[in-house]
């Protein structure tokens, strides 16, 4: 995995990490608040790929 060089990328996963995970989602597990992030941060590659 890269460090990115700026902080940037990182404040919008932790903005995004705040969205998904909201005052009616506060029971979520962490490894399915990671993967919900994951999805929605790479959710680009998926419609790119199923679009091919």
């Amino acid at each position: 995995m890269c460090v990115p060089a700026s902080s940037v990328p990182s404040e919008s996963v932790f903005s995004k990490a705040n969205y998904i995970f909201s005052e009616r989602r506060q029971s979520m597990l962490n490894s399915t608040l990671r993967d919900c992030v994951l999805l929605y941060c790479n959710k680009s590659l998926f419609t790119n790929a199923n679009n091919k």
